[in-house]
Parts: C-alpha cells; structure tokens; sequence
C-alpha cells in the first residue's frame, strides 16, 4: 500500500501532467504543432521548463499521451461485458458505440485534436483502425469469406463513417446528443442491411 507521501507525489504528478495537455490543447486550438513551443506551454502553464521535460521529452510525447489516454478509455468502453450477448443487428456495435459517443462529448478538444487526419494522420489512422477492428470482431457471424474483400472494403467504409460522424458532429455545436443518435442509428441500419446484402 502507498504512503501518504507517495499519493500525493503521484497526485501532483497526474495534476501538472493535465496542465500540461490542457494547456497544449488551448494552444493548438489556435496554431499548428509546429508553432507551439516548449516555452510557450511553460509560460501558458505557469511552470518551468524543467518540471515539463521531467513529465514529458517534448511536444510530440504529450500528444502521445494524450492519444494513449483516450485509446485506453475507449477501448474500455468498446469492450463487451462478458454476459453482453445479443443480437448483431441491434446489439453490442450500436449500444458501445453509443456509449462511445457519449463520452466523446466531455473530451471534446482532445478528440478533435487526435482526429484531425490534417494535423495528426497517424493518431486518425490509429483510432480508424481501432474502431474497424471492433467492427470487424462484432460483424464477422456475417463475414462467410465468400467475398472477403468486400467484407473488407465494407468493414474500412463503416469503420471511416463512424469516425468521420463524429469529428463532424462535434465541430457542429448546434445538434444535440439526441439528435446526432437519431441520425446515427439511421445510418446504423443502412449499413447494416448493406452488409447483409453483400454477404
């Protein structure tokens, strides 16, 4: 068990890091990475340069943690309980998914950040490729490789519109969570009687 010392080194730790990220965050809301400097999240942050390089080795390692952060909670989140059995058609992709999109709404700045495919295309490709791995492990009942590739393509296209939805929705500060699931589960559907229909 942890000392009281321990705890609250850990605690100040967690604490300047989140300064850190958010600080960056509020910068690249305005300019690319490329122009935002150690000194100036030090200054935005009111911390010196030494307590940012003893969290963080440069600019790059914070935006990694930032990704890591977010990845590690999704896939929490896209994981099924081990009793979660349902059917395909209405079952564990939309209801994850949802919950996914939920979340989403309380990091809004830190996802927008990572799945900007201008700024950051290896950070897009990475949460693209995890959402099409969660898709591809819940629709395969569908996949009878009689037509791997289309299967495929149909994965990568979902897996695409998915993400791409949500960068949409979240830039559009004018729908609600309610409204955005109405349109979601629509296309839901579509998708899904596509698929059923290629296989």
């Amino acid at each position: 068990m942890k000392n009281s010392f321990s705890t609250k080194y850990d605690f100040r730790n967690a604490y300047t890091e989140r300064k850190i990220k958010n600080t960056f965050l509020r910068l690249n809301q305005k300019d690319d990475i490329e122009s935002i400097t150690v000194g100036d999240i030090c200054r935005e942050a009111d911390i010196s340069r030494s307590t940012f390089y003893r969290h963080y080795a440069d600019i790059y390692a914070v935006v990694e943690s930032i990704e890591e952060e977010i990845t590690e909670e999704i896939r929490s989140m896209l994981t099924p309980d081990k009793d979660d059995v349902m059917d395909p058609d209405e079952g564990k992709v939309r209801r994850s998914l949802l919950r996914l999109f939920h979340n989403y709404r309380f990091r809004k700045n830190e996802i927008l950040t990572l799945l900007d495919s201008g700024k950051y295309p290896a950070s897009y490709k990475r949460f693209r490729r995890m959402v099409y791995d969660m898709l591809y492990e819940s629709y395969k009942v569908f996949d009878t490789r009689k037509n791997p590739k289309l299967f495929d393509f149909y994965i990568d296209y979902a897996a695409g519109t998915i993400v791409d939805l949500v960068v949409i929705w979240l830039r559009n500060g004018n729908m609600s969570y309610d409204e955005f699931l109405s349109i979601y589960i629509k296309i839901f559907r579509t998708d899904l009687e596509l698929l059923q229909s290629i296989v």
